[in-house]
């Protein structure tokens, strides 16, 4: 997993770069630290992906529901498992929404 130091001093982390069990490891440790609204937006694109048949899924999708929003938890597991297709799929959500 990349990680290096952009000019602007930030640590940036190619969260998606997974070669190896050590990237593996070091993938769900980042990957349990995310922000929620970082963390929404993995687990959103896995959900759209689950929905279409795209992915495959081993454990839950835990679902809760606080203040009237319903809220899903992905298990890192599946995330890592399906994590080509969730990056295409967000890299194409991007690319749609600057368009």
């Amino acid at each position: 997993m990349k990680q290096w130091i952009n000019e602007r001093g930030n640590i940036e982390v190619d969260l998606f770069d997974i070669q190896n069990q050590e990237d593996r490891d070091q993938f769900v440790y980042w990957y349990l630290g995310l922000k929620r609204n970082v963390k929404k937006k993995i687990e959103n694109a896995f959900y759209s992906c689950y929905c279409k048949g795209l992915v495959i899924k081993e454990h839950p999708i835990v679902k809760h529901e606080e203040h009237g929003i319903t809220y899903i938890e992905v298990h890192p597991d599946d995330i890592l498992q399906n994590i080509d297709t969730i990056k295409l799929y967000i890299e194409r959500e991007n690319h749609e929404t600057t368009e």
